[in-house]
């Protein structure tokens, strides 16, 4: 499991909150293929829900 969930998640880094809302409305976020933050101690959040299935359709149809 533990690998499933790193193929979709990041690290919780410091990053700007307005640059992540604007690269995730012009589409070029890595939240988009990778919506769930991943702390240091390995505790994981999702980002939102409804960015798991469209995340999971886009990695699975990669070639």
């Amino acid at each position: 499991m533990g690998t499933i969930l790193d193929l979709f998640s990041l690290p919780m880094v410091r990053w700007n909150a307005a640059e992540a809302a604007l690269e995730l409305f012009q589409g070029s976020s890595p939240l988009r293929v990778r919506p769930i933050l991943r702390d240091s101690d390995g505790t994981m959040v999702v980002v939102h829900s409804g960015m798991l299935i469209p995340a999971l359709r886009e990695r699975g149809e990669k070639p």
